[in-house]
């Protein structure tokens, strides 16, 4: 999934799609012969070139590129709206910000940055669109970007201590750092970083250019997208078997393109770890692992243990696996990690507690979904230490049932721009409900169920 977000951003980059104004054709022709008031010497020369000559970015009406011009927020959005690929005529969830009108040029951009959790306006119920973006907000758009809506994770190489780091507001300081630390948005001779600075348009050039040139390098993450519905115990079979973590179920969900499955863990009486629930149906007795495989899971399903799961998943590259431990989750992670590294990209472990989190990461887990139900209510009621976590640790999710303070977690979701998922939801119009809450995603047993976003 993401070879191929990739291959269309390249697409849409070389086909000249999207520009940084609304202008002609014929003037993004004449942009890519170069502009005036750019010298050939200038720090963002490289840059501008490039992205004009892949019809990134045009010039104003005058021909000029204007670098020192500032770029506005929705200016900004259209750029990675269009980079990344996606279809936009299908934004239903926009939310309902007072500036932004049904027929704006920029409509679209905003509501499909509100449906990948890139967004969330500037409070009052505004998204400021033709505000001057700063240097901090763009740094927080496009850590969001690069994690929700392409599913990456950015890599860390340095760590610059800017003299003005304070200035930073504390709702920046985490997408900031990461941004800054992977080499894309760097800070002045000065050692200053002036986060509360307006953007120039040559700043957003040299920004989204370094972006683009290090896409690849980031570790594989999780989109929005592939979120949306995450199959419960592997997902329904044939309309019939339900959260059997079965080989039928896994294959059932590639044919009908989930690219993510929840399989249940857990171990065998000669301590081997297979795909196993021990509940919700007529499951063959905890056993050995030999006797579970010859097993028939409802008496028609095929049983997994690691070598059938782990080559099946070396064929399926494309999918993840939302690893659910029934019990001794960390010592069936560290096994995981230590017979088959080359897979850890593709597990999402369900993080139970926060403090599993040191454990878990560093077996070498990049990716975690922290679940609610194993923990107390007591926990469970820390809503905005909760989602200050999983933002702080960069989780790929959280996940919680309606009856969990739901409308307190999508709030606290929404600013903090981390996917919330709920489970288990059967039916497309609780889905509905939820999503226009705030709801991101569904944990499901339907692997054909789709809602309109």
């Amino acid at each position: 999934m993401r070879g191929k977000i990739w291959r269309t951003a390249v697409a849409v980059v070389l086909s000249g799609i999207f520009i940084l104004n609304a202008v002609c054709p014929a003037a993004a022709a004449e942009a890519v012969a170069g502009f005036p008031d750019v010298p050939v010497d200038a720090w963002y020369a490289e840059p501008v070139r490039y992205l004009a000559r892949v019809g990134i970015i045009g010039g104003k009406e005058d021909g000029k590129f204007h670098p020192e011009a500032q770029i506005t927020r929705a200016e900004f959005l259209k750029l990675l709206a269009m980079a990344s690929g996606k279809d936009l005529t299908s934004q239903r969830l926009g939310g309902s910000f007072s500036d932004v009108p049904e027929n704006a040029w920029y409509t679209k951009y905003v509501y499909w940055g509100v449906r990948e959790k890139i967004i969330n306006g500037v409070g009052d119920g505004c998204f400021a669109p033709d505000s001057p973006i700063t240097r901090q907000q763009i740094a927080v758009i496009l850590w969001r970007y690069n994690k929700n809506a392409l599913g990456k994770i950015m890599p860390r190489y340095q760590k610059t201590y800017f003299k003005d780091a304070s200035a930073v507001s504390g709702w920046a300081k985490k997408e900031v750092e990461a941004v800054e630390g992977a080499g894309i948005i760097c800070g002045y001779s000065d050692r200053t970083f002036r986060p509360q600075n307006n953007a120039s348009r040559a700043e957003a050039a040299q920004i989204l250019y370094k972006y683009l040139s290090a896409y690849r390098e980031y570790k594989r993450g999780c989109s929005l997208d592939d979120l949306r519905y995450v199959m419960h115990g592997g997902g329904e079979v044939g309309g019939r078997y339900q959260v059997s973590n079965s080989l039928e179920a896994l294959q059932e969900a590639s044919r009908s393109q989930n690219r993510i499955v929840e399989l249940d863990f857990s171990w065998t009486t000669d301590n081997q770890l297979v795909c196993l629930h021990n509940w919700g149906g007529a499951y063959p007795p905890k056993s050995t692992l030999n006797g579970f495989l010859q097993a028939k899971i409802y008496g028609a399903l095929t049983p997994m243990g690691m070598e059938s799961l782990s080559s099946w998943l070396r064929a399926h590259p494309e999918v993840q696996i939302v690893a659910d431990f029934k019990e001794r989750s960390v010592e069936g992670l560290r096994l995981i990690s230590t017979y088959y590294p080359d897979l850890l990209g593709q597990f999402i472990p369900y993080l139970y507690h926060t403090s599993d989190y040191e454990a878990i990461h560093n077996l070498g887990y990049e990716n975690m979904i922290l679940i609610f139900y194993q923990m107390t209510a007591a926990e469970r009621g820390k809503v905005k230490e909760n989602v200050a976590f999983a933002r702080d640790k960069a989780l790929t999710a959280i996940a919680v049932s309606p009856d969990q303070k739901i409308e307190e977690y999508e709030a606290e979701a929404k600013k903090a721009g981390i996917p919330l998922l709920s489970f288990v939801i059967d039916s497309p119009t609780t889905m509905r409900s939820l999503a226009q809450q705030g709801t991101d995603g569904f944990i499901t047993n339907k692997q054909t169920i789709k809602i309109q976003w």
